[in-house]
């Protein structure tokens, strides 16, 4: 199974409506996992993290992929923008010590590195 990690409710819509209908792929092989936003996203700390560290162990979770809005740099500096976004995601990666199954995408506008 693979779990993905996202900032709130519209991004699980989105996400599983698109890997059901158009990539096809069985809800059964992959969970999805509301944040309620991105600095809770982040947070090493987040309670739902050592769930995900426990499926990781038992195997239950294979793969990890978060997916979070650039956002904007001028509106957070320390995790707007599309570096500051790569920067705290891959250091979230190591601080749960899971970098060997994660990976992250970080969506925005690919002229200005900045949106959601």
């Amino acid at each position: 199974m693979v779990a993905i990690i996202v900032e709130g409710k519209r991004d699980v819509t989105f996400f599983r409506n698109y890997i059901t209908h158009h990539l096809k792929i069985e809800k059964k092989l992959y969970k999805i996992t509301k944040t309620d936003g991105k600095s809770i996203l982040l947070d090493k700390l987040y309670y739902k993290y050592k769930e995900l560290k426990e499926d990781l162990e038992v195997g239950r979770v294979h793969k990890v992929l978060f997916i979070i809005d650039s956002d904007n740099n001028r509106d957070n500096p320390d995790i707007g923008g599309y570096n500051n976004s790569c920067t705290a995601i891959e250091q979230l990666i190591k601080d749960l010590n899971i970098v060997e199954y994660a990976d992250f995408f970080i969506a925005c506008d690919p002229i200005t590195q900045e949106g959601n």
